[in-house]
């Protein structure tokens, strides 16, 4: 009778073993188990505490990066804001993407403007303080290595409420040159960066379009033509050398609903090293902090921070690459109450700025217990686990560093 028991009790733990390892594993390309994530260096339970800066920006961003605000740029280094001839705005893409974006020479910034129910490109030459309308109906922009410009040129141009908003890729050799398609037919793009020499775009979820169109996703383009499918939803970052795309995957492509998963590729084969569930490793890594939607992110030497989202409730989650393997190490989240939020705090694109990665740049954004809607910028230290909020804002400024998504 007691070797019996002793079997089931044996049966049993191995049963739990099992289950406990499952949820470890994350899943690669090929269905393989992959070595399950390691735990969370840091309890991430743990919240930001925040302090408020009397100002709409904190001061220390200053001191590190270039800015937009509304309709002025702040210059690294330069004690006087420059006045744009347009301001910041870029409504059917929002603010989590490029939208001001610098010339890999630092000659030209290219920032996005609405006027006329129309999104413009607006071109200023960093030198002369120069401006022109460079295109009108065009949205998501990235540089190339030697100075091309791609972007979505819209036809129509203006944006009719309740129609899809379709284009072209173009791609201008220099930005004085014809526009040039590199797609054959419209379609929901969005330009995301340059990989090298090779464009990357993403197909966004339009359930007004026709079904003959590319499945949602992102893919390469080498040039004019059809555009090579990658194994990613869309582009959250690309690792410094522009080896790796790093991205959500979607079990079900076009989902309307978040993923928990990101996922690494190797651009130049479209291999699939590591699919990871972030939600499973932040909860397996001890933290209570679910993770949701897997979104954009900001990659620097071996280090990840992107943004994960579950409705309002949104966090950082800090990840680092070990061995071509994606690897959870921290989670952090702003306490609503904090802001006076009514609910969550929707955090935007993270950005690692200053020296090495343990500062963070992204904006907040929540629902007042009023029911008014408000932003804010926060600048986060991950080892004191502090943040200094500048001034809340009713949104009608947009803030964006000024930065290229495109590597290397």
């Amino acid at each position: 009778m007691r070797g019996r028991l002793l079997a089931a009790a044996l049966a049993v733990a191995a049963v739990l073993v099992a289950a406990a390892a499952a949820l470890l594993v994350a899943r690669d390309g090929g269905g393989e188990a992959a070595p399950p994530a390691a735990p969370t260096e840091t309890d991430p339970r743990a919240r930001f505490a925040v302090d408020h800066a009397e100002a709409p920006v904190p001061p220390e961003i200053a001191g590190d990066a270039t800015y937009v605000l509304g309709d002025r740029l702040h210059r690294l280094g330069q004690p006087e804001a420059e006045r744009l001839s347009h301001r910041l705005q870029a409504s059917l893409v929002g603010q989590n993407a490029a939208v001001a974006v610098p010339s890999r020479d630092g000659r030209f910034l290219a920032y996005h403007a609405w006027e006329d129910e129309t999104p413009l490109l607006v071109l200023r030459d960093l030198r002369t303080g120069e401006e022109r309308v460079l295109a009108r109906g065009a949205q998501t922009v990235a540089w190339g290595p030697t100075g091309q410009l791609a972007y979505v040129q819209a036809e129509p141009p203006r944006y009719r409420p309740g129609q899809p908003y379709l284009g072209h890729v173009v791609v201008r050799e220099t930005v004085d040159a014809p526009p040039r398609r590199w797609t054959t037919a419209p379609g929901p793009f969005e330009v995301r960066a340059w990989a090298g020499t090779r464009l990357l775009v993403a197909v966004r979820y339009c359930p007004a379009c026709s079904d003959d169109g590319h499945p949602v996703g992102l893919y390469a383009l080498d040039g004019p033509g059809e555009p090579d499918s990658l194994p990613l939803a869309d582009l959250s970052a690309l690792s410094p050398d522009a080896r790796w795309a790093l991205g959500p995957y979607q079990e079900t492509p076009g989902q309307d609903s978040p993923t928990p998963y990101a996922r690494l590729v190797e651009l130049e084969t479209g291999r699939v090293a590591h699919t990871l569930d972030v939600a499973a490793a932040v909860r397996d890594g001890g933290g209570d902090v679910a993770a949701g939607g897997f979104h954009e992110a900001s990659w620097r030497g071996d280090e990840i921070v992107a943004h994960a989202a579950t409705g309002p409730d949104t966090k950082l989650v800090f990840l680092r690459v070990v061995e071509e393997q994606l690897v959870v190490e921290d989670v952090l989240r702003p306490e609503p109450e904090t802001f006076g939020a009514r609910h969550g705090v929707s955090l935007g694109r993270p950005t690692f700025v200053g020296p090495g990665t343990d500062r963070v740049v992204v904006s907040g954004a929540w629902e007042t217990s009023g029911g008014g809607y408000r932003v804010a910028v926060l600048s986060c230290r991950r080892t004191t686990r502090t943040c200094t909020a500048g001034e809340p804002r009713d949104g009608t400024d947009w803030f964006a560093l000024v930065e290229s998504p495109s590597r290397p």
